[in-house]
């Protein structure tokens, strides 16, 4: 079996190098599948099928956490682990995810009638599946991120897009209706975990031990109760808006949402697969620590600006042209909670470097906070309509930056100006070309924003030499002079 105590130290940059240039091909591909099959779906569905999705699927992710209690974090985090804890792990996952899939589909009458929406019962009952067929790979999934094995991840993450995509474009396309995005999870699910097994040489060994269970709880515990809130409090947007105002409005702002996830799944998530595993390696080295926060700062966030100028600013073009305009009302959305794109890699990195270093309680507290935050969002929705709803969602996760920050400097006395400086630049050029946009001091096309935003971006960040941008270059060149090595032998 291969040795998941491997020692990652070791060429850790190559690495977590490949790592991340597999995690950004990986998603990019992904995403470029998944926009295509959304596109084709979404021209046949309407805003409320996806509604009806979006609700059901509240309940599926919620369960998930219960699944593993933080225990594959903890194998993640730690140096040592013994195989008959990870075995014990595996059965854990197994017993708790089937008593919950069983626990919701008998529930799901009930939250039926608590949305006023008769559909969705069916739907949650058959999306219980994911839960015990997700826990079958959650140990398999752990342990290459572990080893940095993200080549096997991304082209898992790949396959099981293109097959379940294909299947719900079918069944979409022959009148199946809402149950053509019920299946694509069920299918991406499932193809997930036989792929999972595939490529990772791990078989559970046949024992169990509450012993080494409960070794993992100091760290785990505030792993599960930290995943708990954040689902809890990162679901209230949909409970709210399919609560308080309708499944189609539900639909339109998780469409808007899913398009701003875009961004994220190709910068933030791409690199949040390497960041735990990599501080978790270097957490004995504080100055280490130090260098590589500052340079997974900067990297992403020329990355993050990037794409979201242009998302910004084509949002109406994509939108519309690719969806059609029953979709329209989602545009408004989308360009409010695209702002929130900037804010999440600036959280995301330094709560995984807290959590790589093994203060889960303080990021467990930090959590609180951010998810206090999210509260405060719902009588300004209330009152004040689904707009100011999404404004609120968004400043909630500038705060908590602010928050985050103060805290990882009070852990480790880093020099925040040496990460202001290369961001600000960045950030202030988006933000600036938003406010001309919103004031309409230009009186063009939305689309001939594009051009001009990414000329005045990328043309200052080079002409001061942006520490950032300095960086994608220098590892766009590296995979590039990688590539063409290969295409020469």
């Amino acid at each position: 079996m291969e040795d998941f105590n491997e020692n990652i130290e070791k060429n850790l940059g190559s690495k977590a190098r490949k790592g991340l240039s597999w995690s950004l091909f990986g998603n990019l591909v992904r995403q470029l599948l998944n926009t295509v099959v959304s596109i084709f779906i979404a021209r046949i569905l309407g805003p409320e099928d996806y509604g009806v999705v979006a609700l059901a699927l509240i309940f599926v992710s919620f369960s998930q956490i219960f699944v593993d209690v933080g225990f594959t974090g903890g194998i993640i985090q730690k140096l040592d682990v013994s195989k008959v804890a990870v075995s014990s792990i595996f059965y854990f996952n197994l017993v708790v995810s089937s008593v919950l899939a069983i626990a919701i589909y008998f529930s799901a009458p009930a939250l039926g009638s608590f949305f006023e929406n008769e559909e969705i019962v069916d739907v949650i009952q058959w999306l219980m599946l994911v839960l015990p067929i997700s826990a079958l790979g959650k140990i398999h999934s752990a342990l290459l991120t572990k080893n940095l094995n993200i080549k096997a991840l991304t082209i898992r993450d790949i396959i099981s897009s293109v097959i379940s995509g294909i299947v719900a474009m079918y069944l979409a396309y022959n009148g199946f209706g809402v149950w053509s995005l019920v299946w694509q999870q069920i299918i991406s699910a499932s193809i997930g975990v036989i792929l999972l097994w595939y490529g990772s040489n791990f078989v559970p060994q046949l024992v169990f031990s509450w012993k080494e269970l409960k070794n993992l709880m100091a760290f785990s515990y505030y792993v599960f109760m930290d995943t708990l809130m954040q689902q809890v409090f990162n679901k209230l947007d949909s409970i709210f808006v399919g609560k308080v105002f309708s499944p189609a409005v539900l639909g339109l702002y998780n469409r808007a949402s899913s398009l701003a996830s875009l961004i994220n799944d190709f910068s933030t998530n791409s690199l949040m697969k390497i960041v735990f595993p990599v501080f978790s390696t270097i957490q004995n080295d504080p100055e280490r620590v130090k260098e590589v926060f500052v340079k997974f700062m900067c990297f992403i966030i020329v990355i993050t600006t990037t794409l979201t100028g242009i998302m910004f600013f084509a949002s109406e073009a994509v939108i519309i042209g690719l969806l059609g305009e029953k979709w329209r009302q989602s545009i408004v959305f989308f360009q409010i909670l695209a702002f929130s794109t900037i804010s999440l890699p600036l959280r995301a990195i330094v709560f995984k470097a807290i959590l790589g270093l093994g203060h889960s309680k303080l990021k467990f507290r930090l959590s609180l906070i951010n998810n206090f935050m999210k509260i405060a969002s719902i009588p300004i929705g209330y009152f004040f309509g689904v707009e100011a709803f999404a404004w609120s969602v968004v400043v909630g996760r500038f705060l908590i930056v602010v928050v985050s920050w103060l805290a990882f400097n009070a852990l480790m006395n880093i020099n925040l100006f040496l990460i202001l400086k290369p961001i600000v630049l960045p950030i202030s050029i988006l933000f600036a070309w938003c406010a001309v946009y919103y004031t309409h001091w230009l009186q063009i096309n939305m689309l001939l924003y594009v051009p001009l935003f990414l000329i005045t971006h990328l043309g200052l960040m080079l002409i001061t030499k942006n520490y950032g941008f300095v960086l994608v270059l220098q590892e766009t060149t590296k995979v590039k002079n990688k590539v063409f090595e290969k295409l020469n032998r």
